[in-house]
């Protein structure tokens, strides 16, 4: 995209990758960057990338992160983790990770963690699944905007199937995607259904992180001793927006995925 981290282009064309910066077209909705990616596969390239809707073993790399958290939260660790979280706990007063945070650009990390974490419960490795949350910035919420807008219904899958007869509306492309977190500005959450049934089967939500909170939490997590950029460490700030409009106690023990490199 045109609005792409200059370093990590800088990497990438040191690692020798052939870059190719997308503009929107004269009528163009949505990312341009995958309309040009589809055209490219249908004219015979093999699809590569980590949107799950294009690409479905990227659920499969990322369920495995699903799969080690619930391995920290049933308490199966080593000596060595354990220093960090006994007992499935928060590592300081034995209390229950019930909520889980993660960031949310094209939604397919949160959906193969929940997927993961779903798995872990019904092979009673976990009592039961953590909620899930999905967190996006305020300067680029699609997903925010869909679930809050999902059709009732009798059942998930009756929901589901009715929010997705509707998908033009309800995940219309987000105009003017912009926040220090450029990881998470797709202006589409592709996975957004696989989203949907994960937290709804998790009784999760969706929450909102302030331009200060994304800032802050990036803030805490490098002072924390974490190398990660404002992406990475947007799941924290969601926990923050979480506690600000009481959808998570400000004294329950959470999870958040800090993920990447700072570069």
């Amino acid at each position: 995209p045109t609005w792409a981290n200059a370093a990590v282009v800088a990497a990438l064309e040191r690692l020798g990758a052939t870059i190719h910066v997308c503009e929107r077209r004269d009528g163009e909705l949505g990312d341009p960057c995958m309309a040009r990616f589809q055209e490219a596969v249908a004219d015979g390239a093999v699809a590569f990338g980590v949107q799950a809707t294009e690409n479905r073993w990227t659920l499969d790399g990322g369920r495995t992160i699903g799969w080690e958290l619930a391995h920290q939260l049933c308490g199966a660790l080593t000596d060595d983790q354990a220093t960090d979280v006994p007992d499935g706990s928060d590592g300081s007063t034995g209390r229950p990770v019930r909520h889980v945070l993660i960031q949310v650009g094209g939604g397919a990390l949160l959906t193969s963690c929940a997927i993961g974490l779903l798995e872990a419960a019904s092979l009673g490795a976990l009592t039961a699944a953590p909620a899930v949350w999905a967190v996006q910035a305020e300067g680029c919420a699609p997903f925010d905007r869909a679930w809050r807008a999902l059709p009732d219904g009798p059942d998930i899958d009756t929901r589901l199937a009715a929010a997705g007869a509707d998908s033009d509306r309800l995940m219309a492309p987000w105009v003017d995607p912009h926040s220090a977190a450029t990881g998470i500005l797709d202006d589409v959450t592709y996975d957004w259904l696989g989203m949907a049934r994960g937290l709804l089967l998790t009784g999760g939500g969706s929450v909102v992180a302030t331009e200060t909170e994304i800032v802050a939490a990036e803030q805490s997590a490098v002072a924390g001793g974490w190398s990660a950029d404002a992406t990475g460490t947007a799941g924290l700030a969601g926990a923050m927006a979480a506690v600000r409009v009481g959808a998570i106690a400000r004294d329950e023990a959470v999870a958040v995925l800090i993920t990447g490199a700072r570069r």
